[in-house]
């Protein structure tokens, strides 16, 4: 099975997929939970065997928790990442949307399947949002350019 690649870099572009940032952050947090795990049964372990002090100047428990700020502060970004991204699609849907709507408008039709160079447009333009966007909804995007109840 071939997958489609999560980042696609062009001559004057970078192009990350939806689904990205959302992937990215689970791993993270797999990795972060997984430290801090490890690093709660070392402590516990550290505990029974280990004066306080000797705990405070360990370098395997100072650099787990330095990893763990570090996943902290990756999550946050990539949360900001995965907003702008989500907003980018969505950005796009509505410009090709509206544009599309303006013109069944200007040509006077009730729907833009009634107008065949309109109808090849919409359909040409749908393919490459579903290409780039798998959360693309083909029938949110007929009903914003016919002006009908979303559903």
């Amino acid at each position: 099975m071939q997958t489609k690649p999560m980042i696609i870099i062009g001559k004057h572009s970078i192009t990350l997929r939806p689904e990205l940032p959302d992937q990215l952050l689970g791993y993270i947090h797999f990795c972060r939970d997984a430290i801090q795990k490890r690093l709660d049964e070392y402590v516990r372990e550290r505990n029974q065997h280990t004066s306080q002090e000797a705990l405070q100047q360990d370098s395997a428990l100072t650099e787990a928790q330095r990893k763990i700020s570090q996943a902290e502060a990756l999550i946050a970004e990539l949360e900001q990442l995965r907003g702008h991204v989500s907003r980018s699609y969505e950005r796009d849907f509505d410009t090709w949307a509206e544009v599309f709507r303006k013109t069944r408008i200007a040509l006077e039709h009730e729907r833009f399947q009634d107008n065949y160079t309109l109808n090849t447009a919409v359909m040409t333009a749908m393919e490459l949002l579903q290409q780039d966007n798998p959360y693309f909804s083909r029938d949110k995007f007929e009903s914003y350019i016919n002006n009908e109840e979303v559903v």
